[in-house]
């Protein structure tokens, strides 16, 4: 059946959807005046120039993004500028955004990949020049905070520098020139940070936040601020940032001074974006197929999830710290993919050690299910026949029917051997040329005529019938008073012990003739299944666990011993007593499937059914398989019916198991994409460069 989305999964959708327009259009609105132009610098930097559309540019900020950013993250504070009148040229370091060229070098080296940063930035100020007047800026963020500190040091008429979440060892006394840091509050050291670098200004007077010490026009200003309720992320959108950027560099540059610069707040909806966007997995993940849970065996405690994961977590960085840095030829993007290949090969690694111990709980599984499971038939009847012919090939490659087919001829029970002959047929093997004449022999009139005294005594005793067409002639008296009343009298003058099982079916088939004691309804069921358990037992053919089920009912639902002493007594009253109606349901629910196989399957089908059940509850059982097989139902119980149950525990089992390999195949599988997605990433990205690079 195909997954379905109800009702509170479809207004889950809606209210995702209804987020995510509105916070893109939330976005689209934020940019609305500001001209945002991409361009190359150098052939090889992926620029943007942001600016205030129709108006002449003027100065110009560079805006650098930090560690694994790129223009996209500092694009609010872009826009937020380019608002208020100035141009910004926001551009992505090398292995980092739309930049095709790989960052090789340790980045705690100045002159490593910090050096090509900062080139990288220089180069990107000489083209901000030529677009605008001549004057410039720099502002950063994190990882970009020590690179424009170093790279206003070389360039003397950088007019203010802006570093936000700033740690750099290269910041002194006087340079770089009119110096603002800014660093969120809950951002803890890089915070101290900020009012360290103050200090350097300030001295011999502490330094405090909010407070500019030193001119513009010596390029000696220096300020630390806090923005509130921020992280290192938070820190680049929150109003406290956006506002006090664009008042400093307003005074670096000379401009006018605004009270309330216009701030382009993109936070709240990038944050409702990516909220919503998460919130879709639900709906989406309803449409999935259900593999169900997994069962018992595998079911996995928290030693086999944690720890595997704990160790495949903690490995990689520990593991990498004994590489040289140099080693890799990215400095960013390989150095994750080294992580998260090494994180896939020890996680792959773990699962396929799963998969190979969980063999065995599989094995364990299949062994219980099969000894101790409930028999579940499946619910297509294809699955079921398929099931009940593996079943008949199954127990004719133990032993064939031929012997079996002999050995009821010669017992006169020509309809049992019909019965093994009919299943063989449906499971595709031929009968001996021996086995043959027997049935025809078994069919013609003599043979009839041979057999026919010798269930002459079974007709009226009820007891050593030795063929079929007996028990069925024996089933149709156990129909009426006559059966009950015959086996009453035999159990009390002729049984030195009465068998209560017979007794207490007797005596709730007397009930059943009042009539007045037993709901119409139940009166055939109960009848049926009477009468067939009352044959099964008399001639010893049904199996044990089956005839102690019947005597525990028979025990609840009749009181034997007082209905014998009413009988002798004379007492009806005392005799219809003693049957405990409410406690007759199982007896009527057996009958009702004793029916059903009957009108399905035929007589023979039914009397098979009661001969091979190991107990009442296996009676649905062979009602279903009669039901999808009709009147090959006969032969399939005469050649398979006792181990039925264990075909469709065996099916059950087969399930289980299968759905239990596919949870440990998927997490395998699983595994092994994520590290080949790890392991071609960093080419897969290099390609991509190149493709976007060829196509701009």
């Amino acid at each position: 059946m195909r997954p379905r989305l109800r009702l509170p999964d479809l207004l889950w959708l809606v209210a995702a959807l209804g987020a995510i327009a509105l916070a893109l259009h939330r976005l689209e609105e934020a940019g609305r005046g500001v001209v945002l132009e991409r361009l190359l610098v150098e052939g090889t930097i992926p620029a943007e120039l942001v600016r205030l559309e129709g108006a002449p540019i003027g100065p110009v900020v560079v805006v650098a993004h930090g560690f694994s950013g790129s223009t996209v993250l500092m694009r609010s504070l872009a826009l937020s500028l380019a608002a208020n009148g100035l141009a910004v040229l926001a551009f992505d370091f090398p292995g980092h955004g739309r930049h095709p060229v790989p960052l090789d070098g340790d980045l705690f080296r100045v002159e490593g990949a910090a050096a090509r940063l900062v080139a990288a930035t220089r180069a990107v100020l000489a083209e901000a020049r030529r677009l605008g007047d001549g004057r410039v800026a720099l502002s950063g963020h994190s990882m970009a905070g020590d690179v424009i500190v170093r790279t206003a040091a070389l360039e003397p008429d950088v007019a203010a520098v802006v570093a936000i979440s700033l740690f750099s060892p290269a910041v002194t006394e006087r340079e770089p020139r009119n110096l603002l840091v800014i660093a969120g509050a809950w951002e803890g050291r890089l915070a101290a940070e900020a009012l360290r670098v103050a200090g350097l200004a300030s001295a011999p007077a502490p330094p405090a936040y909010g407070v500019t010490y030193g001119r513009f026009e010596d390029g000696t200003a220096r300020r630390a601020v806090v923005a509130p309720l921020v992280e290192h992320v938070g820190v680049l959108f929150a109003p406290t940032t956006l506002a006090e950027t664009q008042r400093w560099l307003d005074a670096a540059f000379g401009r006018p001074q605004r009270a309330e610069p216009r701030l382009v707040e993109r936070g709240p909806w990038v944050l409702l974006l990516v909220v919503a966007c998460v919130l879709l997995a639900r709906p989406l993940l309803r449409l999935l197929p259900a593999l169900g849970p997994p069962p018992d065996p595998l079911r996995p405690a928290w030693r086999t999830l944690v720890l595997p994961l704990a160790a495949a977590t903690l490995a990689p960085p520990i593991l990498l710290r004994l590489l040289p840095p140099d080693l890799l030829p990215l400095a960013l993007v390989d150095h994750l993919a080294a992580h998260l290949a090494l994180f896939g090969l020890l996680l792959a690694g773990l699962a396929l050690a799963g998969l190979l111990h969980g063999l065995g709980a599989l094995a364990r599984l299949a062994d219980r299910v099969v000894r101790e499971g409930i028999v579940v038939p499946p619910e297509d009847d294809r699955a079921l026949t398929d099931t009940v012919l593996a079943e008949l090939r199954w127990a004719l490659a133990r032993e064939g029917p031929d012997a079996r087919i002999r050995a009821a001829t010669e017992a006169c029970d020509r309809g049992l051997a019909e019965a093994l002959a009919a299943g063989a047929r449906i499971a595709g093997r031929a009968l001996e040329a021996e086995t043959e004449a027997a049935l025809e022999a078994a069919r013609s009139w003599r043979g009839r005529l041979a057999c026919a005294a010798a269930d002459t005594p079974c007709l009226v005793s009820g007891k050593g019938c030795r063929t079929t067409a007996g028990l069925l002639a024996s089933f149709v008296v156990e129909l009426t008073v006559v059966g009950d009343l015959r086996d009453l009298a035999r159990e009390l003058l002729v049984e030195s012990e009465p068998d209560p099982v017979i007794v207490g079916l007797a005596a709730a088939g007397l009930a059943l003739a009042a009539g007045s004691l037993i709901a119409p309804e139940a009166a055939v069921p109960l009848a049926t299944a009477r009468a067939a358990i009352k044959v099964g037992i008399r001639n010893g053919l049904l199996r044990p666990k089956l005839v102690a089920e019947l005597r525990r009912l028979s025990g609840e639902a009749v009181d034997g011993a007082g209905f014998l002493e009413a009988l002798r007594r004379l007492d009806r009253r005392a005799a219809l007593a003693a049957v405990r109606v409410e406690r007759l349901r199982p007896l009527v629910d057996a009958g009702e499937d004793l029916l059903a196989i009957g009108r399905t399957g035929g007589r023979r089908a039914a009397l098979l059914a009661v001969r091979n059940a190991d107990g009442i509850d296996e009676l649905p059982l062979f009602r279903r398989v009669a039901g999808a097989m009709g009147e090959d139902s006969a032969g399939v119980f005469a050649l398979a019916g006792r181990n039925l149950s264990r075909a469709f525990r065996v099916y059950r089992a087969g399930e289980e198991v299968l759905v239990a390999l596919r949870l440990e195949l998927g997490k395998l599988a699983a595994s092994l994409a994520g590290l080949v997605l790890a392991l071609v990433q960093a080419p897969a990205e290099r390609l991509v460069r190149r493709a976007l690079r060829g196509w701009s």
